[in-house]
């Protein structure tokens, strides 16, 4: 099993590890979901990016590396 096999993320992986991020993220800047604010600005204030794009960056990072 190559290395982008035993990373590749579902789509319903992807969105799980974002609504987690996501969720810390509100929880840390004190952002209640009641308040309708877009995921985009949340990571806009936190200067966050996806989970998954972070993960992603560190997989082609360790690849790259070898």
């Amino acid at each position: 099993m190559d290395v982008f096999t035993f990373f590749t993320f579902t789509v319903r992986t992807q969105q799980k590890l974002d609504v987690f991020h996501q969720r810390n993220l509100r929880k840390i800047i004190g952002v209640s979901w009641k308040d309708h604010v877009p995921n985009s600005e949340v990571l806009k204030r936190t200067g966050e990016r996806r989970l998954q794009d972070i993960v992603l960056l560190g997989i082609e990072g360790s690849v790259s590396a070898k």
